[in-house]
């Protein structure tokens, strides 16, 4: 399953997309209905920020971040992505959520406007809070950062990223083998235990994404400013690179693995106000007729690209780009 959504603007309709797994043929497309979002019900103009990057699994339960909160689904169908919406996940500090991970009864999700990790206690619903970041302070009179739309008009912005001080830009969570949590944000992977971050590599060039731990103790990244897959070495921090696509052209970004194959997504570049995930290049950005995006298969024995794949979905506007990448396991 892939999750997609508009980048050429702050409102419009995401989706989520089936693919076979052998053939990376579409199976299904799936929008999300306004009332599986978290609205603010006095802001009915011009609506919730309609979101989703990060999705996860729970043994059979999807899990999708919605921009400001993690909607549970029961799968009825899943490779007609027909889904029956449960609870929804919340927190005050749950904004612009991204990159999301469900493991031993625990879901976690990176914060990005609140420069945060988000943990939710799965039987229970109760929330805890990581901080990594100084935002928190420039919320509304609760502390409630959720609707940051309504924010930046009270205070006369017209782009609501203007009023969350997100400096790190966290947006990546995952576990070690040690169960320490490691934490990725455009510029630096951190290593967070006995609730102290401890930087594992510091890249002021790169803008990462992701973060999927595999065997042999280390990580794999998706790096948009060079356009690469990067496998880390949790503990010394050194990194092998493999180009996937020209990032002047593509934004790159979106990542599972499964065995020894690791799928990596790219889309097309559009203009956008969104803060900018590649770094400084000069963008060359061409008209598209529809949305599409591009997968890139890598063998990890020996960190090489095999094959890629092109998407399109002629239902979606342009500039809609691929975020979030799982591989469904019917057997968990």
């Amino acid at each position: 399953m892939v999750s997609v959504l508009p980048r050429g603007e702050s409102f419009g309709d995401a989706a989520l997309v089936a693919l076979d797994i052998d053939s990376l043929d579409l199976l299904a497309m799936r929008e999300f209905p306004t009332e599986e979002y978290l609205c603010d019900p006095s802001c009915a103009d011009p609506g919730p920020i309609r979101h989703c990057r990060g999705i996860a699994q729970s043994g059979q339960t999807l899990l999708a971040a919605l921009f400001n909160g993690v909607r549970e689904y029961d799968v009825e169908a899943i490779r007609e992505l027909r889904l029956r919406p449960r609870r929804l996940l919340s927190d005050p500090r749950a904004v612009d959520l991204h990159g999301i991970e469900a493991r031993a009864g625990v879901l976690s999700a990176a914060s990005t406007g609140s420069d945060a990790v988000l943990h939710w206690d799965l039987a229970s619903g109760q929330a805890s809070v990581v901080a990594l970041g100084e935002n928190g302070a420039n919320g509304d009179g609760d502390g409630d950062l959720r609707f940051p739309d309504k924010l930046a008009r009270e205070r006369g912005y017209d782009d609501w990223r203007a009023v969350l001080d997100a400096a790190l830009h966290v947006n990546g969570v995952s576990r070690d083998s040690d169960g320490s949590l490691i934490v990725s944000s455009l510029t630096c992977v951190v290593r967070v235990a006995a609730g102290a971050p401890r930087p594992i590599v510091e890249d002021p060039r790169a803008r990462m994404h992701d973060g999927s731990p595999v065997t042999g103790g280390e990580l794999l990244l998706t790096d948009a400013a060079r356009g690469t897959l990067v496998s880390l070495d949790l503990e010394t921090g050194a990194r092998r690179f493999l180009a996937v696509a020209d990032p002047a052209d593509w934004f790159v970004r979106g990542l599972c693995v499964v065995d020894t194959t690791a799928y990596v997504l790219r889309s097309k570049v559009v203009a956008s106000r969104q803060r900018d995930p590649r770094g400084r290049h000069q963008l060359r950005v061409a008209p598209t007729d529809g949305a599409s995006f591009g997968i890139s298969v890598v063998d990890l024995s020996c960190l090489a690209l095999v094959e890629e794949r092109a998407v399109d979905l002629p239902r979606l506007a342009p500039g809609t780009v691929a975020y979030g990448l799982l591989a469904w396991d019917d057997k968990l």
